[in-house]
Parts: structure tokens; C-alpha cells; sequence
């Protein structure tokens, strides 16, 4: 991917299911991991790539149970939301992929 940015977090990726209660109220669970993600992105470029290009790899014990992209929202809103990333509408290819394994999350962007 050429001049890539790559972050890497030994995070459990979280499922877009388990964001709202509801249509508007975000569930505790969801904030706290949001408060998260955003301290393990202070170490991070705060550059607001216009990326075109999304390589999300997720690791977690029981990957067989959860579906490939339901961790894709949550993720990349936290790349906006840190600046680390424009706005995701500007993502051309994202590719994904799901590894059995201890929770983390590895992503590549261009």
C-alpha cells in the first residue's frame, strides 16, 4: 500500500450490535471502548489522511461467532472521530479480514 499508515492495538475489536440501546442512546459499553480507542490513537498521527484505501484485520477467541464486518463502523468512526482519517466517505476499498486469536486490531491505511 506504498506510504501506509499502520496502527495496531491489542484492542477486542467492537460489534456495531452492541453500539445503541435503541435508535439513539449509545450503550456504556460502546463509550468506554470509544474512551479507548481514542487513548491508544494519542499515540498516533493526527494527520486526517483522505485515505482511499482501508486494510481492517481483527483478531478475537470466538471470530467463528461474530460476523466479518459488523466491527467496520466502530472502527473507522474512531479514525474519524481521532483524526486520523478525514471521513471515511473517502474510502475507495476496504478489505477486511476476521483471525481466531487474542483481541486485536491491525490496520493499514493509504
Amino acid at each position: 500500500m506504498g506510504d501506509d499508515m499502520i496502527i495496531d492495538f491489542s484492542l477486542e475489536p467492537f460489534s456495531v450490535n452492541r453500539q445503541y440501546q435503541g435508535r439513539r442512546f449509545m450503550t456504556k459499553e460502546y463509550k468506554d471502548w470509544k474512551s479507548l480507542f481514542a487513548i491508544l490513537c494519542n499515540g498516533c498521527s493526527k494527520s486526517k489522511i483522505r485515505a482511499t484505501k482501508v486494510k481492517i484485520d481483527w483478531w478475537h477467541p470466538n471470530s467463528n461467532r461474530r460476523d466479518i464486518d459488523g466491527v467496520c463502523k466502530s472502527i473507522l468512526d474512531g479514525l474519524v472521530q481521532n483524526e486520523i482519517i478525514e471521513d471515511d466517505r473517502y474510502i475507495d476499498e476496504l478489505t477486511i479480514r476476521k483471525f481466531k486469536g487474542e483481541p486485536r486490531i491491525l490496520i493499514e491505511i493509504a
